[in-house]
């Protein structure tokens, strides 16, 4: 079982998702036949594999994994414990992936009480427990409230970690993230620009993450009105997306959708329906029917 476990991290670490899955599950099954129902491994299983299912696009499984992950960290552990603040917030960072944006907040709001009062202010996870709060709450169009939380994250990584760690990069991309979604596209594509440089540095060309930050600085193009500057960037996200994850992946349904976007926009619209109807096959086999995507595939349609 421990050496299906390290080999799931190994390959999650690699941005191998659907291998971190196989072998997180091979422990899981192990773990589940040996150890008893509350058994710590048990919870540290149910934890990554959840997180590995997430990244997959397999949110219900993941919201699923981290409930019992924090059930069994509560029992093992009491509710004051940095074990249990991870396991609130990813279970925080499922919801959100799920669009389930209230209970995400609610979740990653406990993790963050935990953490401040056992870890302080100035830690790492901290200004995770800041950043994932920023995310929910650009998903739910609160963008004075994520710019608040992502400025906190950002000030604390500044000073723990120095200019070029992966962390920042997160902060980076979310603040462009959220001044993209108020308008201000030069000052996004900046900090997605500065995203883009620390993860190639820090994870390679071809990490999901570099994905990602690809993806963001197409849609601001797009949002600028550069639609074939829009479309590279697109296309260099869905290569490495498909490459990394897979033809299946609601990652890979995503770079699909925008490349759609940017085709229509520029008035190709034959290209743009190719493009959105293989994002809305992909989406159709890993999202449950009402995820709030749908409403807007079937309106762009």
């Amino acid at each position: 079982a421990d050496a299906f476990y390290k080999m799931g991290l190994i390959r999650y670490n690699q941005g191998k998702y659907d291998f971190a899955v196989t072998f997180g599950e091979k422990a899981l099954v192990i773990r589940l036949k040996i150890l008893k129902d509350d058994h710590p491994d048990l919870g540290s299983s149910f934890n990554n594999l959840g997180i590995s299912y997430r990244k997959k696009g397999e949110f219900g499984k993941a919201v699923e994994c981290h409930q019992k992950a924090l059930e069994i960290r509560i029992k093992n552990l009491g509710s004051e414990n940095k074990d249990v603040a991870s396991a609130y917030n990813n279970l925080g960072n499922s919801y959100e992936s799920n669009g389930e944006h209230n209970k995400a907040i609610e979740n990653k709001y406990k993790g963050l009480e935990i953490r401040l009062k056992i870890l302080g202010e100035e830690h790492p996870d901290v200004a995770a427990s800041y950043n994932n709060l920023g995310i929910s709450y650009e998903s739910k169009g609160e963008y004075s409230k994520a710019i608040e939380y992502y400025q906190k994250a950002l000030g604390i990584r500044l000073k723990l970690f120095g200019s070029e760690h992966p962390d920042l990069a997160s902060s980076y991309n979310n603040l462009g993230n959220v001044f993209e979604s108020n308008g201000d596209y030069n000052q996004a594509i900046e900090f997605h620009q500065k995203a883009l440089e620390i993860r190639i540095k820090s994870l390679g060309i071809e990490h999901p993450d570099v994905a990602d930050t690809y993806d963001q600085i197409g849609v601001c193009y797009n949002s600028k009105g550069e639609y074939n500057n829009a479309i590279k960037y697109k296309q260099k996200a869905l290569e490495i997306r498909l490459k990394a994850l897979g033809v299946e992946h609601t990652e890979v349904a995503s770079s699909y959708h925008n490349l759609g976007n940017s085709y229509e926009f520029k008035g190709d619209y034959d290209k743009a329906l190719e493009y959105k109807l293989k994002a809305l096959k992909i989406d159709l086999k890993n999202l449950s029917t009402g995820h709030p995507k749908f409403a807007t595939y079937y309106n762009n349609i």
